[in-house]
């Protein structure tokens, strides 16, 4: 969890190489502890570099989704290490 604003995510997300996406997986959901979103937010950004796959193991690498609620200035990043 990252609590800062929009500006930082998109940098963070440029960072990691990952492109803005509407898609959010159904898994990202309840994946983490108490304070992880349980469903989908209002008003939010998202990101993933190209490889993330939510649903199968994907290739050796690092992936990642980003998630930024725009009310709380909130990131979510859910990290997948593949090796």
């Amino acid at each position: 969890r990252i609590d800062t604003d929009e500006k930082n995510i998109v940098t963070l997300a440029n960072k990691l190489q990952a492109e803005e996406t509407t898609d959010i997986p159904q898994q990202f959901f309840g994946k983490g502890p108490y304070w992880w979103p349980r469903s989908k937010l209002a008003h939010f950004r998202a990101f993933k570099n190209t490889g993330f796959n939510a649903t199968e193991r994907g290739e050796d690498g690092i992936y990642y989704f980003i998630l930024f609620d725009k009310d709380l200035q909130r990131g979510y990043v859910w990290v997948i290490d593949n090796f």
